[in-house]
């Protein structure tokens, strides 16, 4: 941003000053895809290209990669967390985590009703892409839990800086004039939210 500065005040403190609000910075630099890269992994290599040479301070280490395959990590035995609920616990409590690349819809739903995986996460893309394979699943395996997390992806967003958009109540018009029940209770058979919202939803209370 014009007229911003980002200075390093201290060895653990960085000092943005903007020159005007910039409020999805907080989401960009917070965000899981965005990294503190160690400076000497650099200077050293060159870059990250190689997963050998990572180095992080989360629960977990890269200790297998294999292209198109698989991925495993091993407990980070000095990790720095421990559990908010029972703090007496260090974390993390899984040992070994091995994420299988499975591109393929139903070879995927096949493992998972099989029990070859634990569980359908977003690692690699791999998450649930349909609610069609949520009815399946639960038909088949009504054991598994399903545990949704609501964000928006896509869809047609207004300028809100020109008529008529800028004003409040056209918004509020426009979001009045849709039937959300029917939509939630139909479109997305019961897994929708009703209730308006903007990027992230009722999952990330205290967030956004």
């Amino acid at each position: 941003l014009e007229e911003s500065t980002v200075t390093a005040t201290d060895e653990w403190t960085v000092e943005f000053k903007l020159a005007k609000p910039k409020p999805d910075l907080l989401f960009a630099m917070t965000h899981n895809a965005n990294y503190i890269l160690a400076p000497e992994v650099i200077e050293q290599y060159g870059d990250y290209a190689d997963w050998r040479k990572v180095v992080g301070t989360g629960p977990y280490r890269l200790t297998d990669h294999v292209e198109g395959s698989s991925a495993t990590w091993e407990k980070n035995s000095n990790y720095w967390g421990y559990d908010e609920k029972f703090p007496q616990n260090r974390l993390p409590y899984i040992d070994v985590l091995r994420s299988l690349l499975i591109p393929d819809d139903s070879a995927r739903l096949a493992a998972m009703r099989t029990g070859r995986i634990d569980m359908i996460s977003n690692t690699g893309d791999a998450q649930i892409s349909n609610i069609d394979h949520i009815t399946s699943l639960q038909k088949t395996n009504p054991e598994i839990e399903f545990w949704p997390v609501y964000r928006a992806f896509g869809g047609d967003v207004f300028n809100q800086s020109l008529p008529p958009f800028d004003d409040v109540n056209v918004r509020k018009a426009l979001q009045m004039s849709l039937d959300h029940e029917t939509i939630a209770d139909t479109f997305f058979k019961g897994w929708g939210i009703a209730s308006p919202h903007g990027f992230l939803a009722q999952s990330s209370t205290g967030f956004a």
